[in-house]
């Protein structure tokens, strides 16, 4: 991986997402509720620390992604962690979804198994912030205020914005191939639907992997169209 990107554009450019522009100017004036999930969601298991799960730009809990420069958290990793494979679903010549539905996680990973991001749906997991499945628009402004923005071009499976959060690391500057991010799948009305985290451009892309799966049928979710 190389290094961030630097610069201070308000508008982020690239050549398959678009870029990042406000948040606020895309979901103001919609109505903000409180999502309620479905009585048939399946029970979450993942395993909780004492703080509970928490989603950084970094990890989830203590599968931390490492170093600017080289992935060190492999899948394996993450397996051991919730004490279970994951169903491999190949997405393109360097990145693969590792999936349970049930457990509403897809970890992205490189063609060395090598952890580059992670696609959450599961009410146990909030950021350090408190945002999660069901936060409003509303919530996301209060938490990121001006660090977070939408990329240009790309909706949602639940037809909203993505929504990407500055690295912290770097705030104000556009993403870049060695940037770290929050990112949140919206709704039309900028509801979260889901949480991710990891590096750019894959946070920015609609299917994760890519800006449109190839392999949807053979993958299932989270990439299946509803």
């Amino acid at each position: 991986m190389t290094g961030a990107a630097g610069g201070s554009s308000c508008l982020v450019h690239n050549l398959r997402v678009g870029g990042v522009v406000a948040f606020g100017a895309l979901v103001i004036g919609l109505a903000a509720y409180t999502a309620i999930r479905e009585q048939n969601t399946p029970e979450p298991s993942l395993p909780e620390g004492g703080g509970g799960i928490l989603l950084t730009q970094d990890g989830l809990n203590e599968l931390l992604l490492g170093g600017r420069d080289e992935l060190s958290l492999s899948i394996t990793d993450v397996e051991s962690w919730l004490g279970q494979d994951l169903f491999l679903a190949p997405q393109t010549g360097d990145c693969t979804l590792a999936i349970d539905e049930d457990l509403g996680i897809a970890v992205l990973t490189d063609e060395k198994n090598g952890v580059m991001g992670f696609v959450l749906d599961n009410p146990q997991i909030t950021t350090p912030e408190g945002i999660h499945v069901g936060s409003t628009a509303a919530d996301l402004e209060a938490a990121y205020g001006e660090a977070i923005g939408v990329v240009e071009g790309a909706l949602s499976h639940s037809g909203g914005p993505l929504a990407l959060v500055d690295d912290s690391e770097n705030p104000g500057s556009p993403p870049g191939p060695n940037s770290r991010h929050l990112a949140f799948d919206t709704d039309e009305d900028g509801t979260v639907t889901r949480l991710k985290a990891g590096y750019w451009p894959w946070m920015g892309y609609t299917d994760y992997c890519s800006p449109e799966s190839d392999n949807p049928q053979n993958t299932g979710w989270p990439v299946t169209r509803t």
